[in-house]
């Protein structure tokens, strides 16, 4: 069920079009196996992790709460679409209540180093 309907979703896709799928974690390796093939491995964008209650939510009654939803992004076609990029203050002012909790940068760590970059502890 699940295929036919992102095969029309491709289908309606810009050249330069990207589609963003939220699912929960415990079908997102499946989704990614079938959007592999509906969209090939080679436009895979990226998966994300969308904090979608920060205060979480328990449906099991049992571990953790849950706070996140993935996301899978795929292009059309890799070559045709541009970056993804949002511009923080712009999400903040649309979205307050969604963005009320984080107040820092998170394109910096603890100490203040970039992320992605290796700190001279590490090793």
């Amino acid at each position: 069920m699940l295929f036919s309907r992102l095969l029309l979703a491709r289908s309606l896709l810009s050249p330069d079009g990207v589609i963003l799928i939220s699912i929960d974690d415990h079908e997102s390796a499946n989704l990614k196996k079938i959007c592999d093939e509906v969209f090939g491995e080679s436009n895979y964008l990226n998966q994300f992790a969308w904090v979608s209650n920060i205060a979480g939510r328990q449906i099991s009654g049992r571990g953790a709460a849950k706070t996140w939803e993935s996301v899978l992004a795929y292009a059309r076609d890799i070559d045709a679409c541009g970056s993804l990029s949002i511009d923080i203050r712009f999400a903040r002012e649309k979205m307050p209540d969604a963005y009320k909790g984080f107040r820092r940068d998170v394109r910096t760590d603890r100490l203040g180093h970039l992320c992605g970059r290796r700190s001279p502890l590490q090793s």
